[in-house]
């Protein structure tokens, strides 16, 4: 007699997280954790900072702009980046709105004004505690491509990621407090 499966999917996803933590693939933890950071990241803000974020719900099924919004408005997009490079480019659809410059790369780079501040999770080589993680906030505008004016660069250069490493709480609370000021 066969068995029935469990009434949900808890048990498979654990299962599977398990095992890429196994096998150290960073890769497709990368993807599994890219909900969940935002989760995450929202828990992170809330009670480390004086933001008041939710995750946005407004059912925009292809991902695009922020993922988190404060409750005074503040969009924030949030990455998982566990490799050396913080990449921003995404696999997006190409439609109308994504052709020439914004896809110049055969990726697609977010206009400017999609999103107020990007927020980078960086697992420092520990994918199993978050605490072990390293958020990295970085306005949008700092992220304006000089080669490609009115959209974001491909990826985080080092000069800009050096200037706002350690400074989350800091950055997202200026951010938070210029809006409507």
């Amino acid at each position: 007699m066969k068995s029935e499966l469990p009434q949900n999917w808890s048990a498979y996803i654990q299962t599977a997280y398990m095992k890429l933590l196994e096998e150290s693939n960073t890769r497709e933890l990368g993807k599994f954790l890219a909900n969940a950071n935002e989760h995450m990241q929202a828990a992170w803000i809330n009670n480390n900072t004086s933001l008041d974020v939710e995750l946005r719900d407004d059912n925009d099924h292809n991902g695009t702009g922020y993922d988190l919004t404060s409750k005074r408005g503040l969009r924030i997009q949030s990455k998982f980046r566990g490799g050396n490079s913080l990449f921003i480019e995404q696999t997006r659809r190409i439609s109308v709105k994504n052709l020439g410059a914004a896809a110049s790369s055969g990726h697609v780079v977010p206009r400017l004004g999609e999103c107020d501040v990007y927020v980078f999770t960086i697992p420092n080589g520990d994918y199993a505690d978050p605490n072990n993680a390293e958020l990295l906030v970085i306005p949008e505008h700092e992220l304006e491509d000089p080669k490609n004016p009115g959209f974001v660069r491909r990826a985080v250069v080092k000069p800009i990621r050096d200037k706002f490493e350690g400074r989350a709480k800091e950055v997202l609370e200026s951010l938070e407090n210029s809006i409507n000021a």
